[in-house]
């Protein structure tokens, strides 16, 4: 039977590089240099995106197992399971909270064209931006954020 692909798979089960199998191959069960588990596999997949968001290999029963696709970006396969990580979100409320403060970095210069009291809500405004990660609550999307509402 003709080898497909070669994955390699982390200790959670999840296959993190999925290659055609062509020339000389690495010996099926060796780890790589990044102690990954090579598997092989034998039949062709249509679409490699989708086999690899509903597929795990569970080492206890030594077989690739079938699994629901992973929720939303916030989650990871943990322990034969999608376990959601707060701290994924987290990161990106403070990749956008980071872009609001640059888009209102030009009402701090000396040179802005706004008035003292203008500036001066915009400092609370950018004080309340960078508090704002310490006072959120319990979300699980960014959609569930409310932000600071910005000076007008």
């Amino acid at each position: 039977m003709n080898i497909h692909y070669l994955m390699f798979i982390d200790g959670e089960g999840e296959v993190v590089v999925m290659r055609t199998a062509k020339g000389t191959n690495p010996e099926e069960n060796s780890r790589d240099e990044n102690g990954l588990l090579i598997k092989y596999y034998y039949y062709p997949i249509d679409n490699r995106a989708e086999w690899l968001s509903t597929h795990y290999w569970d080492y206890d029963a030594g077989v690739f197992i079938s699994r629901e696709p992973c929720p939303n970006k916030y989650a990871s396969w943990i322990g034969k399971e999608w376990t959601w990580e707060a701290s994924k979100l987290l990161e990106d409320v403070r990749t956008e909270r980071t872009n609001l403060l640059w888009l209102s970095d030009w009402t701090q210069h000396a040179d802005s064209p706004l008035t003292d009291s203008q500036k001066t809500e915009w400092a609370a405004y950018r004080t309340k931006l960078r508090d704002f990660p310490s006072t959120i609550g319990n979300i699980t999307s960014l959609e569930d954020v409310t932000w600071p509402t910005k000076p007008s």
